[in-house]
């Protein structure tokens, strides 16, 4: 109290008694708790105390004073109002944390003066800022104390990392901060796809020898441990990706059997979707050569006339199962045959490691005739 109460002990006829033996006197409240010293000894007939206070803003507070052997005495009743801001005080706790999502229940600060007591219409805009014990507090983290309530409401306020034990600060300066109580945030719902294992091994026309596997994630990031029931598809950004481009997802994530690309190049990227989750696209990965798989006649027989080397000479390209030229393969002999009637000249070649090709020399046949066709 600004002004602290003072007793004076007196006689029975009302005047002041300064020259008694110690005298003790004890306050008391009617309602609520009274703070500070409350005894003070008698001086000089005089009894003054110190440092009283109580806590709750209302009406018809009476203090009582007594000491042993007599009269008490009551003061007059008073009113103890709000006083200026001091402190804040959180008054609606975190609620319904999940990774990356807004928590359902959004925090809420209350402006107070040193007793507890809600401030209402402050003389100036009071900003609280809220800040994590640990991760990143996400959303609005700055809200206003509103002057009619002197509430400050937070909007939109997430932690991205499942975890428990986290605590949020609400400062403002000139202010005594408030904590939180400690809560959890849990793994939400699956929200987006992830690559946990991306493409590798890509030779032409031959399933990855490493397959991709897709996991799921909540909003946060945080791995949602069972896919069961989820189906992901795979596309390609360029050329045709071969394989099951479907795979339907178990406890342990999606895995993609059989993937594959024919044509070898650099930049090919496998991208993945989901109905109602975010796509994923793997990294950049690049299809290299196989090894010899099979022949490809790459330059027809032309100018066939009865017993004359054609004029045109049939060439047989090696390739890998992707159709790709395999040019690093040792030599391959090839042997040709016709379907009918007799072939003449030399019926091999060797394929060159240098350019993948086998070119016929002297390749001829006698009897004129229709629909012949050679086989390598």
């Amino acid at each position: 109290f600004t002004t602290q109460p003072v007793v004076t002990l007196q006689d029975a006829g009302g005047n002041t008694v300064t020259s008694s033996s110690f005298v003790t006197v004890t306050v008391a409240v009617n309602q609520g708790t009274l703070g500070g010293t409350s005894t003070a000894n008698v001086r000089s007939g005089i009894a003054t105390f110190e440092g009283l206070t109580l806590d709750k803003a209302t009406t018809g507070y009476i203090l009582m004073f007594t000491s042993p052997d007599l009269t008490a005495v009551n003061g007059s009743s008073f009113e103890v109002t709000v006083g200026p801001a001091a402190q804040l005080a959180v008054t609606t706790q975190v609620a319904g944390a999940t990774g990356g999502v807004a928590f359902t229940t959004q925090p809420e600060v209350t402006l107070q003066d040193a007793g507890g007591n809600t401030v209402t219409q402050p003389p100036n805009t009071v900003t609280v800022t809220a800040t994590a014990n640990k991760g990143t507090l996400g959303g609005t983290t700055e809200a206003t104390v509103a002057a009619a309530t002197g509430l400050a409401t937070f909007q939109g306020l997430m932690i991205n990392q499942a975890d428990t034990g986290y605590i949020l600060t609400f400062a403002s300066t000139g202010l005594t901060s408030a904590t939180s109580a400690s809560f959890e945030v849990t793994v939400g719902a699956r929200a987006k796809l992830v690559v946990a294992t991306n493409a590798a091994g890509a030779k032409g026309g031959t399933a990855f020898t490493t397959q991709p596997v897709v996991t799921l994630q909540d909003a946060g990031g945080n791995t949602v441990s069972d896919a069961t029931g989820v189906t992901v598809t795979a596309a390609v950004n360029k050329g045709t990706l071969g394989g099951q481009l479907t795979a339907t997802g178990t406890a342990n994530g999606v895995t993609f059997s059989g993937l594959k690309i024919n044509e070898a190049d650099t930049g090919y990227i496998l991208m993945f979707t989901s109905s109602g989750l975010t796509a994923v696209n793997g990294t950049a990965f690049e299809v290299t050569v196989g090894s010899g798989a099979k022949l490809a006649v790459s330059r027809q027989a032309a100018g066939a006339t009865g017993g004359v080397a054609f004029t045109t000479q049939p060439q047989v390209t090696l390739q890998d199962a992707g159709g790709n030229t395999v040019t690093s393969s040792s030599d391959v002999t090839v042997t040709v045959a016709a379907n009918k009637g007799t072939l003449g000249g030399t019926r091999t070649a060797t394929v060159t490691s240098s350019t993948g090709i086998a070119t016929f020399d002297g390749l001829k046949i006698n009897e004129a005739a229709t629909g012949y066709i050679l086989m390598f």
